[in-house]
């Protein structure tokens, strides 16, 4: 759930409190990240039992705003999870649960939603990459608690934003990579509660953005990088006096994959079968691991869609190995190297025996969590191993793991 008594480490409120400032999931949702010795007062009061107090720290009440609302009706639960959804509490003390259909985001419609319709417990809804249509937001115009509501990468129009008209605790909406439209964006103009919309990659214009910023002037619409439209054949004239273009820079140097993602070659075990730390060194003999081309995990349906391997070791701790080499111009340039990690919880990697990269809050994956650089002595041409713990927890619905080691461009 999202807070597990006694248990920080699983609690889904300290993976959310700690993500980077500009993830789209962090929270408070407004007002900027918590500081570290909140986020760690956070952690302490979950640790000893996530008992409210008087005088708890501020920083953890910022992080769950209280409703009164009824439990999640069980019949709707239940549809939920035979679906292939998530529903989990934002908090111990609240009936007010986020859903999540994104790991099966390629079997989840309007059918599906439609369980939805009426539940005031849901506070947040993840129906990205869905097959949901504009029709079938319909089901979620009465779900008057609905705060954050993920549609990117869905095929809407923006048609059906009329049905969320409602829903005046919607602050957070993303419909990046739509087919939403100028026409479609101004049934927005009724939520005077959003503060957050995104419309990267859409069919909305300048104007219309223009157009919804005066119905909602204190909403950060963010339209990713917008390129500048110059008419084919019409040069550009220099003003009066102006001085000449400077030259182009030079392109940037293109980076060497070592290691690409989804690739094949990856050994992997269950971390409880093996003894010591032997096992991040390119000596450890690992002929008995189980074989698989990643992403490797369960639960994500980005592992079969990108042909990964599905892993049946399912809520526990996992180890990862991939030999390596590096060409030897790489080498005697002295070329420094940036890995990238996607995984689902934390990950711990090593590089030669040398640890490299440790995340301690749990997450969901996404290409990348993160990049670290990695300094250039530490890898020879041959004879390189990577190991990697991905940490899971028990009882977990799922594990994500994917790497890509480049060189490190300027």
């Amino acid at each position: 759930g999202a807070i597990a008594p006694g248990k920080s480490a699983e609690s889904l409120l300290i993976k959310r409190i700690s993500l980077p400032k500009d993830d789209d999931d962090i929270m408070p949702p407004e007002g900027g990240p918590l500081e570290k010795s909140q986020i760690e007062a956070i952690r302490r009061w979950i640790d000893q039992g996530a008992k409210w107090a008087e005088g708890a720290d501020s920083g953890a009440k910022a992080a769950v705003k209280k409703v009164n609302v009824a439990e999640l009706p069980a019949t709707v639960s239940a549809a939920i999870t035979k679906a292939g959804g998530r529903a989990m509490r934002l908090a111990q003390d609240t009936n007010l649960v986020t859903v999540s259909f994104r790991a099966v985001a390629g079997k989840t419609g309007d059918e599906q939603i439609a369980a939805l319709k009426g539940a005031a417990a849901v506070a947040e809804l993840n129906l990205a990459g869905s097959k949901v249509t504009d029709a079938g937001l319909a089901n979620l115009s009465d779900l008057v608690n609905l705060g954050r509501l993920h549609l990117e990468l869905t095929g809407i129009d923006g048609s059906g934003l009329a049905h969320l008209g409602k829903l005046q605790n919607l602050h957070y909406l993303n419909l990046y990579g739509t087919k939403v439209n100028d026409k479609g964006i101004q049934s927005l103009s009724k939520l005077k509660g959003l503060k957050r919309l995104y419309l990267w990659q859409t069919e909305v214009t300048d104007a219309g953005v223009a157009e919804l910023e005066k119905a909602l002037p204190g909403t950060d619409i963010n339209r990713g990088l917008v390129a500048a439209k110059v008419v084919a054949g019409e040069p550009v004239a220099a003003a009066p006096g102006a001085k000449p273009a400077p030259k182009p820079a030079p392109k940037p140097e293109k980076a060497v994959v070592v290691i690409a993602q989804s690739s094949d070659g990856w050994s992997y075990a269950p971390a409880s079968g093996i003894k010591g730390e032997d096992w991040v060194k390119a000596a450890f003999n690992d002929g008995k691991w189980a074989k698989g081309k990643a992403p490797l995990g369960y639960g994500e349906a980005d592992v079969a869609k990108k042909k990964g391997k599905t892993l049946e070791l399912k809520g526990q701790p996992i180890l990862f190995r991939r030999k390596f080499s590096v060409e030897k111009k790489l080498i005697d340039a002295k070329k420094k190297f940036k890995l990238l990690v996607a995984s689902d919880d934390s990950a711990v990697v090593w590089i030669n025996g040398k640890q490299v990269d440790k995340e301690e809050a749990n997450h969901e994956a996404k290409y990348w969590n993160r990049t670290v650089e990695i300094d250039a002595g530490l890898i020879k041409k041959d004879g390189n191993i990577v190991s990697v713990l991905i940490n899971n927890a028990e009882g977990s619905s799922d594990v994500y793991f994917d790497l890509q080691l480049e060189t490190a461009t300027p």
